[in-house]
């Protein structure tokens, strides 16, 4: 019976950990009435202003040695909050009104 236990709680856990795997951020844009995720590379500038808006919005996001931005999978499949992260990564007056851990 412990046995069987512990197996069933190191499954469980194993299981949690697999249930929302991180995916490479992949900018949303509006085409006619549909948001789309482009699979184009982010120039550098991009990139960085993705970061600073995940890092003010706390997202749990870890970056690659390639430059690849990993988030977790329920919010790559949220297309409208990623729409929202872009929009505000290109937004040079939000970028600056709304700084990472402190006041403009």
């Amino acid at each position: 019976m412990t046995r069987m236990l512990v197996t069933t709680m190191l499954a469980a856990g194993l299981l949690s950990s697999c249930n929302d795997p991180s995916v490479a951020f992949q900018p949303v844009y509006r085409s006619g009435d549909r948001l789309v995720a482009s699979a184009a590379p982010m120039d550098p500038q991009m990139h960085g202003n993705v970061i600073h808006v995940l890092r003010y919005y706390q997202v749990n996001f870890r970056e690659e040695a390639n430059g690849a931005i990993l988030i977790p999978r329920s919010l790559a499949n949220d297309l409208d909050t990623l729409w929202n992260y872009t929009t505000k990564a290109q937004d040079e007056e939000w970028l600056r009104e709304h700084p990472v851990g402190g006041v403009p």
